[in-house]
């Protein structure tokens, strides 16, 4: 996430999952462990897609916000789980369903994941108006990262003569 962003291996993992899911019904019943193999890739896909966009929602909300904007997000997160069995429950009238469904949302929430501005190498908004500009200059097609221009001065500015004179009275002690 720090070489190529936050958006394009959020949408990455969520394609993989959601087309894994699709594809899992047209596999026939003697091929069970390709069956198992993409229902595993799906699960991978699927928790590599959730780190990243915890991260991605916090990075976009302006810091006066961002712990509001955080637990909106997990309370939708925990509520959409409890429709998780009602839809898991739908097997009984088609055995495939569920897994079209869950798919389907993935390959949703994975092209939405396109409108989202991108973090990387930026200066995350402070207030609500700056939140309101964050990210308007990329298209959702965009690829190419703007460099920050001060990202390789704020890598390391200390000599460490500093962090050896604090460290210094621990040292002595022992």
């Amino acid at each position: 996430m720090q070489r190529y962003g936050r958006r394009w291996p959020t949408l990455i993992a969520m394609v993989i999952a959601g087309a894994s899911c699709c594809l899992m019904p047209l596999i026939p019943n003697d091929v069970q462990w390709l069956a198992v193999l993409l229902a595993m890739l799906a699960k991978l896909s699927v928790t590599a897609s959730y780190t990243s966009i915890y991260e991605l929602g916090a990075e976009t909300a302006p810091t006066t916000l961002r712990f509001v904007c955080i637990s909106w997000c997990s309370v939708i997160g925990c509520a959409s789980v409890m429709i998780v069995p009602q839809i898991v429950d739908l097997s009984h009238y088609n055995e495939n369903l569920p897994l079209i469904i869950f798919g389907v949302l993935s390959l949703v929430g994975g092209v939405a994941v396109l409108y989202l501005p991108e973090t990387l190498n930026e200066n995350l908004p402070e207030t609500i108006e700056e939140a309101e500009v964050f990210g308007k200059d990329y298209k959702w097609y965009s690829w190419k990262l703007k460099k920050h221009p001060d990202s390789e001065a704020k890598v390391c500015e200390s000599s460490g003569k500093e962090d050896v004179q604090e460290m210094s009275p621990l040292y002595e002690k022992q």
